[in-house]
């Protein structure tokens, strides 16, 4: 089954995801790990399909990657006193 980009919103942002499967399916949702790339997961989403599911890989999160837009507000945690 052919792969399909996606770009969604996700949190005021947006966010590149990589589909397989029938849209009105039960939808499964793998996080192979950051950083990532769009990169289907052939064994998976074959194992995927034959349960009627589909498969939803989320791609890079970054700034500065394709269509996913910036972190709003800080880029990083604020050092907390102890």
């Amino acid at each position: 089954m052919a792969a399909e980009k996606i770009t969604v919103p996700a949190a005021g942002r947006q966010l590149d995801v990589l589909a397989t499967g029938p849209r009105d399916a039960l939808t499964v949702v793998l996080h192979n790990g950051t950083p990532a790339g769009l990169l289907a997961a052939p064994p998976v989403a074959a194992a995927a399909a034959e349960r009627g599911l589909r498969l939803v890989l989320p791609g890079p999160t970054a700034s500065g990657w394709p269509r996913t837009s910036p972190v709003p507000g800080p880029t990083c945690c604020p050092a907390r006193a102890t």
